[in-house]
């Protein structure tokens, strides 16, 4: 930024040498998350997701028509109209949430509230216990040095970390239990590749893994069979 213009509707900052620069980066940005997008919607076959990513795509073409504004600080005398194209941006983007379950919207403020709010109150009385233990020690050795108190609370948080990061993933498995258990599948399956269990004993152990994790009652991996046209069972094949 480099001082600032006077225009009719007020001032706006003037870009400085390095501005080019900037606008190169967003530039690039813009254009590798259009074709990201479009390559993802080319190739995209469920109609649900296709009509989201639609939503999706519009709402980037708005934020991105947001950068007229960046006429301004060459000395454009334009309205800064960029908010409106945010503001459109959003208001597409709500409606995709409340109509279309974009992002499972629902889902994610149920449980993160409560979780959040959990995880705030579990800070908290880390932070409490690490203070009050601070003070604790203090007035039993009597010390008035900073650089003491600072030192005690550094080691007594490294030391308390394991006990909070427990808590925290106990947290995390109770409001989380599905993708918790789906997450600990996937290792698992991951781990029993380094295994010389053969293609099939590790897709009997993924079923296995995955029944248990999805509380399902059967969990089967299917191959298709051109010769006699049917689905084969390998994950139950002896």
């Amino acid at each position: 930024i480099d001082g600032y213009r006077t225009f009719w509707w007020g001032y706006y900052p003037k870009g400085g040498i390095l501005f080019s620069f900037y606008l190169v980066g967003v530039i690039s940005y813009m254009l590798r998350a259009l074709f990201l997008i479009h390559e993802k919607l080319r190739n995209e076959t469920d109609y649900a997701n296709k009509n989201k990513i639609k939503y999706m795509a519009l709402v980037l073409v708005l934020y991105f028509l947001a950068t007229v504004e960046y006429a301004i600080d060459f000395g454009l005398p334009i309205y800064p109209i960029g908010s409106f194209f945010i503001l459109s941006g959003w208001i597409i983007t709500a409606y995709a949430i409340t109509k279309h379950n974009l992002m499972d919207i629902k889902i994610i403020i149920q449980k993160t509230a409560i979780y959040s709010a959990f995880g705030a109150v579990m800070a908290a009385v880390f932070v409490s216990v690490v203070l009050f233990s601070e003070s604790f020690f203090k007035e039993l050795f009597g010390y008035r040095s900073v650089w003491i108190t600072t030192s005690l609370v550094f080691v007594l948080a490294i030391l308390l970390k394991p006990l909070y990061d427990k808590i925290q993933e106990s947290t995390h498995r109770a409001f989380f239990k599905e993708k918790y258990m789906l997450v600990q599948s996937v290792k698992e399956i991951g781990l029993a590749c380094g295994e010389k269990l053969g293609l099939k004993g590790l897709l009997r152990f993924a079923t296995k893994s995955l029944q248990g994790s999805l509380k399902a009652k059967s969990v089967s991996f299917l191959e298709f069979d051109k010769e006699s046209e049917t689905y084969k069972d390998y994950s139950r094949e002896e």
